[in-house]
């Protein structure tokens, strides 16, 4: 028996709801990739506006070493934390476009002989979502901006301070 003779009014709508939950987990978590890169850059600007305001003003501390150690792990933690993040909901998401697929193949919505000449989705589409979520490359691009300003700011540190 064809997996479509099998599914119910019930199911579908099971399936139609859990696709859209998925699709919209996709895109939250996106957006919160880009909600945290925006976090971090500004973390980071703030920060390097206090050192270069600082530049001159400070007084000779008694242990200038471990206050530029501590300022450099204040700084580099949060953004390795924010790095792992960044990378752990891109990995979900491509998790999330997995089960999209497996929904979209119940469903039968690349099938031509189901829907005919009007399928809701084109062919070529097929199998397309995860991989191309997997290749995507703004994390990678997030990574190495706030790796780049870490070490700007971090050289400020030890320059100014």
């Amino acid at each position: 028996m064809p997996a479509h003779e099998q599914l119910t009014d019930t199911k579908i709508t099971i399936l139609l709801n859990a696709l859209d939950f998925q699709l919209h987990e996709i895109q939250r978590r996106q957006d919160r990739e880009q909600q945290i890169f925006q976090w971090s850059t500004s973390l980071l600007l703030a920060i390097f506006g206090v050192v270069t305001a600082l530049f001159g003003t400070t007084a000779a501390t008694p242990f200038p070493l471990i206050v530029k150690l501590l300022a450099s792990l204040m700084v580099g933690l949060p953004i390795l934390f924010s790095v792992y993040w960044i990378f752990r909901l891109s990995h979900q998401a491509t998790n999330n476009a997995a089960t999209v697929e497996r929904i979209q193949n119940i469903l039968l919505l690349f099938d031509t002989s189901y829907y005919g000449p009007k399928s809701p989705y084109p062919q070529e589409w097929q199998g397309k979502l995860a991989r191309n979520l997997r290749q995507r490359r703004t994390p990678l691009y997030y990574a190495l901006t706030l790796g780049t300003m870490t070490v700007c700011v971090v050289l400020s540190i030890w320059l100014v301070l």
